[in-house]
This record gives structure tokens, sequence and C-alpha cells, in this order.
């Protein structure tokens, strides 16, 4: 029985062109950090104090603040929106911190990244005005990359939003982790939140300038008969795949003991991370390819709710997820070089798939869903999924008509002739579906119904597997 998609979980093409949530990833639309403008002091530090506002993006605010009653600290209860170089940032009067010295927003806002010539992120559009949660994903870049040990943002930002700002941060910034584990924070008592990053984070963020020049050393080298997107992008997976091992070693360890594996010099430099890397090499190398691609994050649905972060990219005019983590060739146990193989397919399970395919298996977090586009439903003769399997299929459940792709053609059957010689020139074929929930109630009609394939031999006996999660059909 097919398992139902929750309502949350499902982004359709038409809502994201209603509320303008994606439409490149060049442009994010911040859409969350809107509604993360009205913020909760703590209780612990301000009881009593008034109800915040929100302010208008398109327009300046006045700077105003409240003091709260039997406290002696001030809060402010708007932002306001400060100009740098034509852009509009928005921030409290109050400075944020960088190693206990106050420091000018016009300081550090105009820092321009390494990274942003290659993956220019953080535009909601063309307006060039930032929300606050953009101001907080922005520090903790320039703290990142500039060595700066102590971060302290005033308590107006609020826990929450430092939470999902650092988030924001790792979706958007190739170099920086998903998560907040390469840091400490507590509040202190004049009304500040104070980041702790860990050396093992500004030992990974320093270096920048060797990741960078690997990662165009990677991409140059990419043949001139890949000339399409899905072919450049099919080259860096499986570069990554090939040349990165999963590091099995570190898997359990925090950015507070070793952040390499969680970093993108992890992945292409050392050549073994874990997914947070593994994501943040496919994001760089995709982008330095003019492959616009970013990031998801969720959560497994398992007993441990481990979290899990792979790709989303641009392929043509089409949008598909990318989980090199999961295609990897080898991993490493131990903390030398020695590695083990995979026992993987001879093809990439998880190079173009829908986002359906993951459902089953994660919770996307509530904080990456608005800053990324749906994926595609149904698979086109360009859809990346074609360099990996022999044949695409289309089902839904609005027909029964089905869509069988191959040879850069849409056919309304696949004849047994056409499976025959895939078999004996490959060894297999490999059917890759567009949805895991309606494959599952499909019943395999396709192959186990159909005339035999074989004389004198079921069409049963040819299912070398069937990858209901991953809408996988080989057969041999």
């Amino acid at each position: 029985m097919a398992h139902a998609v929750p309502d949350r979980y499902i982004i359709s093409d038409d809502l994201a062109k209603e509320n303008k949530m994606v439409i490149n990833i060049k442009k994010y639309l911040s859409a969350a950090a809107a509604l993360m403008l009205t913020m909760t002091v703590p209780s612990s530090c301000n009881k009593t104090s008034k109800s915040q506002n929100t302010d208008n993006l398109s327009s300046q605010t006045v700077e105003s603040s409240d003091v709260a009653q039997n406290s002696e600290y001030k809060f402010e209860t708007k932002t306001h929106q400060l100009e740098i170089d034509g852009s509009f940032y928005q921030v409290y009067n109050k400075q944020i911190k960088f190693n206990y010295l106050d420091k000018p927003y016009e300081e550090w806002l105009s820092y321009v990244s390494p990274y942003d010539e290659y993956v220019p992120m953080l535009y909601s559009d063309d307006s060039g005005y930032y929300t606050a949660l953009d101001t907080v994903a922005f520090a903790i870049r320039y703290a990142y990359e500039n060595g700066i040990e102590e971060l302290e943002f005033p308590v107006e930002y609020d826990s929450a939003l430092i939470d999902l700002g650092w988030q924001y941060a790792g979706l958007s910034f190739p170099d920086v982790p998903m998560t907040a584990g390469g840091c400490e924070y507590k509040l202190t008592e004049n009304g500040y939140y104070r980041l702790k990053l860990s050396d093992s984070v500004l030992k990974s963020a320093s270096h920048t300038d060797e990741v960078i020049a690997a990662a165009r050393e990677i991409v140059e080298s990419i043949p001139p008969e890949c000339t399409t997107d899905a072919d450049k992008a099919y080259y860096l997976y499986d570069w990554v795949c090939t040349n990165v091992a999963y590091d099995e070693y570190h898997v359990n360890s925090t950015g507070m003991v070793n952040n390499e594996p969680q970093s993108v010099y992890g992945a292409i430099v050392k050549k073994r991370a874990v997914c947070d890397g593994i994501a943040s090499a496919i994001q760089l190398l995709f982008n330095m390819a003019d492959i616009d691609c970013g990031k998801v994050d969720a959560d497994a649905i398992s007993a441990d709710e481990s979290g899990h972060v792979w790709n989303f990219a641009y392929i043509g005019d089409e949008v598909w997820d990318f989980d090199a983590t999961w295609d990897l060739r080898n991993y490493c146990e131990t903390e030398g070089n020695e590695l083990t193989s995979f026992e993987n397919p001879e093809y990439y399970k998880w190079f173009g798939t829908t986002r359906s395919t993951k459902l089953g298996m994660t919770n996307l977090n509530d904080n990456c869903i608005y800053f990324m586009p749906p994926t595609k439903k149904k698979f086109s003769a360009d859809s990346p999924a074609a360099k990996c399997a022999d044949i695409l299929v289309n089902i839904t459940d609005e027909s029964d008509d089905i869509e069988y792709i191959y040879d850069g053609k849409s056919h309304k059957s696949v004849e047994n002739e056409k499976l025959k010689d895939l078999i004996s020139k490959n060894g297999n074929a490999v059917l890759k579906f567009n949805d895991p929930y309606l494959l599952e109630g499909f019943d395999h009609e396709l192959e186990l119904y159909r005339d035999p394939i074989y004389e004198g031999k079921e069409n049963s006996e040819l299912v070398y597997e069937l990858d209901l999660e991953n809408c996988l059909l080989e057969l041999r």
C-alpha cells in the first residue's frame, strides 16, 4: 500500500510560483526571515517586555527602542535598514561584537567572501534588501572566514533566529557547516548571546585558497565533450563519488573535536568527509561549472533522528536532487588512509532524483523548506537521471497511461527487444520511476505481467533488484 506524503512536505510548482519562493538559486527568498522579525526576548532577561513589531522591508524605518520596566537593560523593539554599497540590511542599532569588540555594521557587511565569485547567495530579489536573518548569516560567515573566535549578538536577535541564521549560512555558503556543532553559545549578563567557534572550525575555514584552487582544478578538468549541464554535473558527481571517502571514523565526532569531515576542505582537499562536507563540495563544484546548486537539510526518520544534507541543482530548466553521500564508492573506518569499498551498483542511484524519494526516510527541516525550489515530478528526455538509468518511467495517479523515455525520446511502451538488447549489451537493464509511492502500488506490471521477455523464463526471474525507496527496477 502506498504511503501518503504529509501535506506539510508538499510544495507544488504552482504554490512556489504564487509565493515566489525560489526563482533561481541566486535569488533565495527569505520568506522565513520575514516571519522571524517578530522575536521574543527570553523571559530570563525581560519578563515584562512589550510586544515587538515587524518592519516593512520595502521602506526605511525609524530606529526606536523601549526600556523594560524594572530592568536596566534597554531593549530595542524595532530593526532599521542600513544602506551599504547600495544594498539595505535589516539590523538593530546595537552592534554585533566580534572578539568582544563592537564592529560597525558597515565594516563587516561590506565584506566580500572569496566564495562569492562562485556561489552568490542570499538575494531575496534584485532590489538588494536583506532581512535580519541574512544579517545573522553574514555575521557568522564573516567570523568563520576571518578566524574570529568570539561572536556576540545582542539579545534582540533571539536565540531561535541565531540558530536559524547559522543553518541558513550553512545552506548558503559552501564553507560554513550546516549545524552549530562547531560552536558553543550562552546568554551573558549584559544581554548578548556569545558564540565561541571551535578551533577545529577555524582551522577548516583557514584553507580557503587551497579549497578554491583544488575545486577550480577539478572543474577545469571537465572534458570538452561534456557540453550540457547534465554532462558536467555527472562528471563532477562522479569525481566526488570516486575520490571522496565517507569518514566513518569521525562520523560521530562533533565540530568541537574535528570539523574537517563536515567541511568542503575535508571533501575536496583531504578527500574524506561526511554528508555536510560532501554536499558542500557538490555545491561549490556545480556552481563553479555554472550549475546553480544549493543544499537540503533534513532529519532521518530513525531512532536517533540523525541529520542529513544533500543537494538540489538546476539542470537546464529542471530542478533535481543529488545525494553523492549515498553514492560514494569508498569509506574509511580508521584515522589512516585505508579505504573499504561499498558494494554499490554500477550506476548512481541518487543522481537527479525527485525529492519525494527522500520523504519516506527524512523529515525536511523547516528552516530549509523556504529556501529551496521543489523538484520536478516527471522526467523528460533532458533529465539528468537519463545519465544513470536506461529507461525513465513516468507514472501518475491521474491516468493509467505510462510514459517511457529512452534513446532521447518519449514512448508509450517499451518493447521486449529493447530490454533484451540492454541486458545483452550491459548485463542489465535499469528502469527509474518518477514516484516511489505510486511505484509501490504499481505492482510492477511493466515487467511481471507482460509477455515473457525470454522464452521459457518468467519475467519475475529477471528482477535483480527492486528499490522502492529510490524508484529503481533492475533486470538481469
